[in-house]
């Protein structure tokens, strides 16, 4: 008998965002009968990574890298 698996939908937004001068690649996902939104955020190259701020972001964000609870499988744990 196959057992089924835990998984989630979400809606995946992808946008470029600017921040001071540096291209960012944006990728926001809404997670389906969640209020739990995760925005992540990539650069050209690490310094880059490295440069962006959070809090002058348009929106209020909370860093979670490296908050193992946010990584692939174990995000359906959380809805």
């Amino acid at each position: 008998m196959e057992q089924s698996l835990c998984h989630i939908e979400k809606k995946r937004h992808e946008f470029a965002y600017t921040q001071h001068g540096i291209l960012y690649s944006m990728k926001y996902d809404e997670f389906t009968d969640s209020g739990l939104r995760v925005l992540e955020v990539d650069a050209g190259t690490e310094t880059d990574r490295a440069s962006f701020i959070p809090n002058q972001f348009p929106y209020e964000l909370t860093n979670v890298t490296g908050e193992i609870e946010y990584y692939g499988y174990r995000i359906a744990d959380l809805i």
